[in-house]
């Protein structure tokens, strides 16, 4: 994601969101990293199943939405199975 001028509140919904995922079986891990305003987050989960449910959580969909509406001037989304 390419960050925008307005981060106000990003901070805080970072920090709920990382409490949040602990919330949601199937959670394997979660780490950022932010370089010359451009941030990538990747996530790690059991199934497409706890994928879903994460998609559907009130606080993603809240923090999705702040971020199209405030703190993000692009973003992309994608999903990949890793099999080792």
């Amino acid at each position: 994601a390419e960050l925008s001028n307005n981060l106000a509140g990003y901070d805080d919904m970072v920090a709920r969101v990382r409490q949040a995922v602990d919330e949601i079986p199937g959670f394997v891990a979660m780490g950022s990293v932010c370089q010359d305003n451009c941030e990538i987050t990747l996530s790690y989960w059991k199934d497409r199943e706890a994928i879903q449910q994460w998609g559907q959580h009130a606080l993603h969909r809240e923090a999705q939405q702040l971020g199209r509406e405030q703190w993000y001037s692009s973003y992309s989304i994608e999903i990949a199975k890793v099999e080792g």
